[in-house]
């Protein structure tokens, strides 16, 4: 009798355990077992998340790799330049376009910002946005990604796109689950370029960067300090032309006509030692040089 109770104690004690066991493979909260979500991996930190949007800190894609020149404090607006500055063909024959839009300048430079005052010399910052696009005709709006890998080296912001402007349709766009690197392919990587048909834009400051005597057409490094200075120098620029405005209105007509071509002369003269400052620093390429040069002598 006492071998029989004993059993059929064993029996509910199994049974238990296999009902609790069933129960928390059943329940996606259950705390019993870790999270598969890559947020939760060793070594990563999201820095900001929203659905299928975020910023994280990562560690380097490729072992061996330079060290990056971070943690870094930069100033919003130096991210926010350089981003706004990229543009892309999404086919070799069609117009520029912005990589980003305004509003997903908005969030990343703000949480770009933030990781890279976080990361390590040996960490990345991924992101993932998602903006709305212009459809056909401009009578819609499609939700479209980009997603890249960014990071700050020797004066530059580096970013290696992974996606570039895609329908979020191929990638679970009806549920709110974070998108995963491996679904993008990669938020860009040191390794290997992305296969892609879209043309980045190489403006002013920007190059692509050089791998094993090749160029990378999906890795642009940004100089930030020379986006600074050309910044600085139209704001001054433009300054400048309206304090020589508000002279001329000041004096007398007959004082006008004399006094335009001194005037003229020292603006000049001042605009030209200010290029020359720029081309001494590396601030600005002989091509860019000459040819604002010419700019400016053409107001004499």
């Amino acid at each position: 009798m006492r071998r029989s109770r004993t059993g059929l104690k064993r029996m509910v004690c199994w049974s238990t355990v296999l009902f609790l066991v069933s129960a928390c493979f059943g329940t996606t909260g259950c705390s019993l077992f870790k999270a598969s979500d890559a947020s939760s991996a060793k070594g990563v930190k999201t820095v900001w998340h929203s659905g299928q949007q975020n910023v994280k800190i990562e560690r380097q894609d490729l072992k061996g790799s330079a060290p990056n020149d971070q943690p870094i404090v930069l100033a919003p607006d130096q991210v926010r330049n350089a981003l706004a500055s990229l543009e892309v063909r999404m086919k070799p024959s069609a117009k520029p376009v912005p990589v980003f839009t305004n509003p997903e300048i908005d969030v990343l430079e703000t949480h770009i910002t933030e990781a890279l005052a976080q990361a390590g010399p040996n960490e990345d910052v991924n992101f993932s946005i998602i903006g709305q696009r212009k459809a056909v005709y401009g009578l819609a709006k499609e939700r479209k990604i980009t997603s890249g890998r960014v990071f700050y080296r020797d004066g530059k912001l580096n970013v290696i796109f992974g996606s570039m402007v895609e329908d979020i349709g191929q990638y679970d766009g009806v549920s709110a689950k974070p998108i995963t690197t491996a679904k993008l392919s990669g938020p860009g990587m040191r390794s290997k370029p992305v296969s892609h048909t879209w043309v980045l834009e190489l403006g002013p400051y920007m190059q692509f960067h050089p791998d094993a005597g090749r160029y990378r057409t999906d890795w642009i490094e940004v100089d930030l300090a020379a986006v600074a200075a050309a910044e600085a120098l139209g704001l001054q620029e433009k300054a400048r032309e309206e304090a020589k405005e508000a002279a001329r209105q000041a004096v007398s007509p007959e004082q006008t006509t004399s006094a335009p071509a001194g005037k003229a002369s020292k603006t000049v003269e001042e605009r030209l030692r200010m290029l020359d400052d720029l081309k001494d620093k590396k601030l600005i390429t002989d091509e860019e040089y000459k040819a604002k040069r010419a700019e400016i002598l053409k107001d004499l």
